[in-house]
């Protein structure tokens, strides 16, 4: 009896360990819900990958220059981030293209300016850059 019952709180206590050791993961996403193609250039790091059609790609696997296409409708996943997104964020610079409307964003905190955000301020998760008709 004794046994079985420190088997049970071993098993139950390394449930919980295993519960509160795990860090969710979330993707970092670019929305298109316009009528339009985005074209979206970005310089960016390692933490960067797009399973998308790369128009352009000049770099070595760290630092690089990238141009992609979000078609209307569509998104890209353009990386993730485990927890927090400010030490995971896989783009330097941004910039953001439909039509002859553009919006630059030029260091690491406007790229997270853009970012969907809750009501209290706080970025949403899964991380979403949604670019609709109010966004430019």
């Amino acid at each position: 009896m004794k046994r079985s019952g420190l088997l049970r709180f071993s098993l139950v206590l390394g449930f919980c360990l295993l519960l509160t050791s795990c860090d969710p993961v979330y993707s970092i996403r670019i929305e298109n819900d316009t009528p339009d193609t985005l074209i979206i250039g970005a310089v960016t790091n390692a933490m960067f990958h797009n399973d998308e059609v790369l128009l352009k790609y000049r770099g070595d696997g760290g630092i690089a220059d990238t141009e992609f296409l979000v078609l209307p409708g569509d998104y890209a996943d353009c990386g993730t981030a485990i927890a927090e997104l400010k030490n995971e964020l896989p783009f330097l610079e941004l910039k953001i293209i439909q039509g002859s409307d553009t919006v630059v964003a030029k260091t690491e905190t406007e790229v997270l300016e853009l970012i969907e955000k809750d009501w209290l301020g706080r970025l949403k998760k899964p991380y979403r850059i949604r670019v609709n008709h109010e966004f430019f």
